[in-house]
């Protein structure tokens, strides 16, 4: 969905968004069940200002003309929901995509960092777009203009140095809690609610505990005839056989690209979209309108192949052996070619490379100093 806000009357409302709790907070709020999402964040702001924002559970991403002058936006913890904002001739205008902002003023002009850092596969500038002049809102952060004046402070972020000391089983029992209620949530709310489902740990834990709470929800999966990628045997075990399938043979991956660039307004990163859109499209047709997916679950269980890797350069090797071992098992493969395949490739650690070094044959490039350089600096 886009939309733009750059002025209105006091209270005006645009956005994006899929309050999990709107019912709760209504109450929270005084208001009566039948108010709008738009009233509960009118509401909500006039009550508790900047601290909105924490109180949503939800995907959102919105901006509302503050009734004392200037303008409020705000963007879920996860960054669901697109916001893009730019400043025009003493304006703020707020959008869900930044493509929505360059008819809006002068045209803005490409941004080299942007390119260059999209080129070579770098996505850690949160703030940063294509354009000169028109920027993002970080997921959870909150912005407000107000009388010339541009702030921008974060509501919520994740803190990557804290630790719980836990037991094995407080870990497990904690992450079922959360994720759990999580799930529940997100049931709750006032849009039918299906469920992408593979063969993965995340997506099925999601349909599991979704029955297990009562509800159904219908399920989309991607289907493939290649042994190795078709996970419809499992898909069908967790949905009771009642899972419905798009054939991922039949896409091409190409043939709506065109179509896909409209619709981002800008490059992407994902090279399965073509995939992804298919299954919207079976969503939205049988009347879904919010979808629950996982992502890198058996990555986070299983540390995926890179694990091995971390295995090598610690120099555990007896580690090393017993996990090359049950993969080539499970790949009904040679544990050499794991080894081969996942180690030695991507270390280069074969035997030539060895004797190329002892020789004093292979010299680190310039560029290759330099990027190890950086790295040592933690940059």
């Amino acid at each position: 969905m886009n939309w733009v806000l750059a002025e209105g009357g006091p209270g005006a409302v645009a956005g994006d968004l899929r309050l999990d709790d709107g019912d709760e907070l209504r109450r929270a709020l005084g208001l009566s069940p039948d108010a709008t999402d738009a009233d509960a964040l009118r509401e909500g702001f006039r009550r508790w200002g900047e601290s909105l924002p924490d109180r949503l559970r939800g995907d959102f991403a919105f901006a509302l003309v503050d009734p004392r002058g200037g303008l409020f936006a705000a963007r879920d913890p996860l960054g669901v929901k697109p916001l893009a904002y730019r400043l025009v001739g003493g304006r703020l205008l707020c959008a869900a995509e930044p493509r929505a902002l360059r008819n809006a003023g002068p045209s803005p002009v490409l941004d080299d960092v942007a390119v260059a850092d999209y080129l070579a596969g770098l996505d850690e500038d949160r703030v940063r777009t294509f354009w000169r002049g028109i920027a993002r809102l970080p997921a959870g952060h909150w912005l407000r203009w107000r009388n010339g004046t541009l702030r921008v402070g974060a509501y919520w972020r994740p803190d990557p140095v804290a630790e719980a000391r836990l037991t094995p089983e407080e870990g497990a029992e904690g992450f079922r809690h959360h994720f759990e209620r999580a799930v529940r949530r997100r049931l709750a709310g006032r849009a039918r609610v299906g469920a992408l489902l593979s063969g993965g740990l995340d997506s099925s834990s999601i349909v599991c505990v979704a029955r297990h709470a009562g509800v159904a929800p219908p399920t989309f999966t991607a289907a493939f005839t290649t042994p190795v990628s078709d996970e419809r045997a499992y898909a069908r075990a967790v949905a009771d056989g009642r899972a419905r399938v798009v054939d991922g043979e039949r896409l091409d991956p190409l043939g709506d690209l065109d179509d896909a660039l409209r619709e981002q307004g800008e490059p992407f990163c994902a090279p399965n979209l073509y995939l992804h859109r298919a299954l919207y499209g079976a969503a939205g047709a049988a009347g879904v309108r919010a979808i629950l997916d996982g992502i890198d679950g058996d990555t986070t269980v299983g540390h995926g192949v890179a694990r091995l890797q971390e295995l090598a350069r610690a120099g555990r090797l007896g580690a090393l052996a017993r996990e090359t071992r049950l993969l080539a098992r499970r790949q009904r493969t040679s544990a050499w070619r794991i080894l081969k395949t996942h180690v030695l490739g991507p270390l280069d650690l074969s035997p030539r490379r060895g004797l190329r070094r002892l020789r004093g044959a292979d010299r680190w490039s310039e560029g290759a100093g330099a990027a190890v350089a950086l790295l040592d600096e933690g940059f």
